[in-house]
């Protein structure tokens, strides 16, 4: 198909962050017009606790989390390349550890857009956990295997910036997304003093907790899924040279027929 033949690889960084963030922002905007949250940055899994918003929120990360997986796979792929061609020096533990992390969150993305915080709390958190805790493994983990390309020097027509520029972009990215991270999880820790887990309800009230400290964590948790967002935009620099060509399959019936044609020929 001419589609898969012309489409870029690069592109999927980009649809992914698009994705996910519009996914919160709508979802965001759906809650809010049915006066469900409160206007200013509610958790966002507040936002997609209720129908239609859980659907919507469901829907859009089930496919994101797919999307985020095909990302993680090429990646692996394109590093086990350089690293058996011996293009880059790098131990292999790094791959290996980047692509089954990568495979924590896709699975983490999928159990908190599913199981939603006024259901199923405890299972939403350890999906959040996964998200957020492996997310700063794996991109610590890209970013050790970016120092590893520094030396490589790609086609410059391709590339908007070096690998070396990218790694000390990627430095910096990963530092404020552990202490986004970081905030969000002691924040939030703080604000549930006096939040009762087992009433399973996450309309937060004054009486339940310090909203100071409840909007600051809110505030945290959007600014660590943005600054994710921007470490999954720089993969696109990464992609633009690695080229997909097309799917090919193989059958033992297409190689059964042809031996039957060969005898008829005999």
């Amino acid at each position: 198909m001419k589609l898969f033949k012309t489409f870029k690889l690069y592109y999927l960084p980009r649809i992914v962050a698009v994705w996910f963030l519009s996914a919160c922002i709508l979802v965001y905007i759906l809650a809010l017009r049915n006066n469900r949250v409160r206007p200013f940055l509610p958790f966002i899994s507040e936002c997609g606790m209720t129908p239609p918003e859980s659907c919507i929120f469901a829907q859009f990360f089930n496919l994101g989390a797919v999307l985020m997986a095909i990302i993680g796979y090429i990646r692996y792929q394109q590093v086990n390349i350089a690293i058996k061609s011996k293009t880059i020096h790098l131990p292999i533990i790094w791959n290996e550890l980047s692509f089954w992390t990568g495979a924590i969150i896709c699975i983490g993305v999928t159990i908190a857009a599913n199981f939603q915080a006024r259901f199923a709390l405890l299972i939403h958190l350890i999906g959040a956990n996964m998200i957020f805790g492996t997310g700063a493994v794996y991109i610590i983990i890209q970013t050790r295997i970016t120092a590893a390309f520094v030396r490589i020097n790609y086609n410059e027509a391709k590339s908007a910036i070096s690998n070396s520029t990218l790694y000390y972009l990627r430095i910096f990215i990963s530092f404020s997304y552990c202490i986004a991270s970081l905030s969000t999880v002691v924040l939030f820790e703080k604000a549930v003093g006096k939040y009762d887990f087992e009433a399973n309800n996450i309309f937060w009230n004054e009486e339940d907790t310090d909203m100071k400290i409840r909007t600051l964590a809110a505030i945290a948790e959007w600014l660590t899924v943005f600054i994710f967002l921007i470490y999954t935009l720089t993969m696109s620099e990464d992609l633009k040279h690695i080229e997909f060509e097309e799917v090919r399959f193989k059958t033992q019936y297409a190689a059964f027929t042809n031996n039957i044609k060969k005898k008829k020929v005999k």
